[in-house]
């Protein structure tokens, strides 16, 4: 069956002069479609115009027509969208049609006419489809804008740079980023600036004068009116505001951890069964369980945010609306745990309890290496996490960083090319040759695998003769950490704190 048609019905052309009064002789609802004569530029106004009304206009092509769609077996006047405004220039094709456009109307005949409409549904849908192409094309080139300003904001920046780089005309390249961004360039690039700014401020490494010539601001005077302005605060007095504050909400796991470590109760965070520390979490309100609730978390008011991300990279439109919610503070997602700790400890004047936790830490790593020594000697220890139907193997990084990092446990040759985790066979694993395992929890995908989906995978494993034939299990140096789930394979200062306690209990 066809879909239904439309047609577009010429009423007239006029080429008028500037500022020339066009009367409309009888009512109606159509539309202008304006073809400027200076600038080239198409315009579409609808044309509610009643008997006798005038108005002015520049000099140009102005060709009045209805748009017709079927309905019922009738064509009846549509109110179809048209784009208000286009810039194209006009390629040869299009004046080419315009020229027979305005000659087969002005023959005033029947065929004319025919032929006159006919040129000019053409002219129409090639206006219509070079222009989506355009838009599709202006986006992209926006969306590379904006994040090459996110990337670059330390850097001086003009409108006319920005312009260059996206190839476009200046006004008609700022023009557009309004439309898309909701800003001008120059503002979302001081917009950018300060958030950069805030950052720095809250970490309190530095002073006032160099971070704004960090972001990109070469007048201090000037950063601090502008950051005053928009925070209600002066850049010095800003960071001393979270110094005591009670309403921190966590937006990972990792942060809750270090948080707990630091003797801080988060007033909101993520909270799942994956993360199983809910003594430390009784008055903690939930934002959510795979992830922040936008709206659960904007109703809390929270003073200050703190989440991981990777802070050389662009934000997701997700990580942008958090910023007007509260002050958020990113963890660079590859620093060390101890980075972490500190900048956050800084950040909520922390700093003696950070302090004091690393000592114990320290101590405690000592305590465990005396334990174990005797036990563990020069074995090669690997750490495996079972998920659903799958296997992976923990490098140095997690689990790896207690275990190999601080109390030096031998690692199988090649883990060390491992930064997180790597999914592998059973083969692979026997490759390693370990004389001891650890079995943990594989989170894939952020998806915790059930009770039953981690005894299935186990099952496989134990049953599979490249598993038996291995000395570690042959030895009966096999030793299975599920109950805690991602307890101990979070990066964070609770977490290793609890896997020395753990490690010691296994292989004491």
């Amino acid at each position: 069956m066809m879909g239904k048609e439309m047609i577009l019905q010429l009423t007239s052309i006029t080429y008028a002069q500037s500022l020339q009064v066009i009367r409309q002789g009888q009512g109606h609802h159509g539309f202008l479609m304006e073809i400027t004569s200076n600038e080239r530029n198409i315009r579409f106004i609808p044309a509610h115009f009643e008997q006798n009304q005038t108005m002015e206009l520049t000099s140009g092509y102005y060709i009045e027509f209805l748009a017709l769609k079927e309905e019922d077996h009738v064509f009846k006047p549509t109110a179809c969208l048209f784009p208000k405004e286009t810039e194209l220039e006009m390629p040869y094709r299009f004046e080419h049609l315009l020229d027979e456009i305005v000659t087969h109307f002005k023959e005033g005949s029947d065929i004319g006419y025919l032929r006159a409409n006919g040129y000019f549904q053409e002219l129409v849908s090639t206006l219509l489809f070079k222009q989506q192409e355009m838009n599709e094309s202006i986006e992209a080139r926006i969306t590379q804008s904006k994040r090459y300003i996110e990337t670059h904001y330390h850097q001086e920046l003009t409108r006319e740079q920005l312009a260059e780089r996206t190839e476009l005309q200046v006004d008609y390249y700022a023009r557009k980023f309004k439309v898309h961004v909701k800003m001008s360039p120059m503002a979302y690039v001081n917009h950018v600036r300060l958030q950069e700014a805030k950052k720095l401020l809250l970490e309190n490494r530095l002073s006032v004068h160099a971070i704004a010539r960090q972001v990109g601001f070469n007048d201090e005077f000037y950063f601090s009116r502008k950051f005053k302005r928009k925070e209600g605060y002066a850049p010095s007095v800003y960071s001393h505001t979270f110094k005591q504050t009670q309403r921190i909400a966590s937006l990972n796991h990792l942060v809750t951890g270090h948080l707990i470590a630091l003797g801080v109760k988060p007033y909101a965070a993520i909270i799942d069964e994956s993360f199983p520390a809910l003594e430390h979490l009784m008055e903690t309100k939930s934002i959510g369980e795979k992830g922040p609730d936008l709206e659960r978390l904007l109703a809390m008011k929270p003073d200050l945010l703190v989440r991981t991300g990777m802070t050389t990279e662009s934000q997701t439109q997700k990580e942008a609306l958090l910023t007007h919610i509260a002050p958020t503070i990113v963890l660079n997602y590859q620093d060390d745990w101890r980075a972490h700790l500190n900048t956050i400890a800084k950040v909520i004047g922390r700093e003696k309890e950070a302090a004091a936790f690393l000592t114990a830490y320290r101590e405690q790593v000592e305590n465990v290496k005396e334990r174990i020594r005797e036990k563990v000697r020069d074995e090669r220890v690997l750490i495996i996490g079972i998920g659903d139907g799958t296997q992976c193997i923990y490098g140095k990084r997690n689990i790896g960083s207690v275990l190999y990092g601080d109390l030096h446990v031998r690692a199988p040759e090649g883990i060390d090319r491992i930064a997180h985790i790597e999914e592998v066979s059973v083969q692979r694993i026997a490759a390693y040759e370990p004389d001891r395992i650890i079995v943990t929890v594989y989170r894939k995908h952020n998806q915790l695998p059930s009770n039953k989906q981690i005894r299935m995978q186990l099952r496989r494993l134990q049953n599979n003769p490249v598993w038996q034939s291995m000395r570690a299990v042959k030895d009966h140096h096999v030793h299975e950490i599920f109950a805690e789930k991602h307890l101990y394979t979070s990066y964070n200062a609770y977490s290793h704190k609890l896997m020395l306690q753990k490690f010691a209990q296994l292989i004491g």
